[in-house]
């Protein structure tokens, strides 16, 4: 145990010394006003946060060694310690996500006005070469089966229902939502559940699924 406390003590040494010397880095850039490069750079916020976790790291290994409490309980700390520092970045992976799922709702109402609007050359765009679509009979429907056959036209109402639910997994989407549709005069409302993935840099449909509504 005292080994993993020694372990613990160098680690938030040199953590303290890295933190330290930005730290004084960054005052330097305050006191002149400018970066390198001669724009100004909000370098305060970002390095007293750094700096105070490390400081917050440091406390709690110290409150833990004198009070005799268990390396374990350390281990246990720490991660509560950084991520009450940094929620920061959490904040803005969240607004990235949500930027990301109304950029892919969008993509899919885009998709919706080629195909009801026979549009081909907008919806090859849209519709990745191994798409697939899995209709409400069961049957996989490949990419050019869907669109070449002319099958994909067929709808003369496609509209959403429901909200249009995103779940971002980086480069992939995955979306849900009910729908109003039509197609070869039989209407009704359908669940769908697709598969989005971004290919160079553009939104693409991969994999659909079409389930009849009760």
């Amino acid at each position: 145990m005292d080994e993993i406390y020694r372990m613990l003590g160098r680690e938030h040494q040199a953590d303290l010394e890295r933190e330290a010397l930005k730290f004084r880095r960054a005052a330097a850039v305050r006191r002149s006003g400018r970066d390198h490069i001669g724009s100004r750079v909000p370098w305060r916020r970002w390095t007293t946060k750094r700096f105070v976790r490390a400081r917050l790291i440091s406390f709690v290994v110290r409150i833990v060694r004198a009070s005799s409490l268990s390396a374990l309980l350390v281990l246990a700390l720490l991660p509560f310690v950084a991520a009450g520092c940094g929620s920061g970045g959490t904040a803005k992976a969240s607004k990235v996500a949500d930027d990301t799922a109304n950029v892919v709702r969008a993509t899919e109402r885009e998709r919706l006005r080629a195909l009801l609007g026979h549009d081909l050359d907008a919806a090859r765009k849209l519709h990745a070469d191994d798409f697939e679509l899995i209709n409400p009979l069961g049957e996989v429907v490949s990419k050019e089966a869907y669109l070449d056959s002319g099958a994909a036209f067929a709808y003369t109402v496609w509209k959403p229902m429901s909200p249009i639910r995103v779940r971002v997994y980086g480069d992939a989407a995955v979306i849900r939502y009910e729908s109003d549709l039509e197609i070869h005069g039989n209407r009704g409302h359908d669940w769908h559940t697709d598969v989005y993935e971004k290919r160079d840099g553009r939104w693409q449909v991969v994999w659909s699924q079409t389930t009849a509504a009760p």
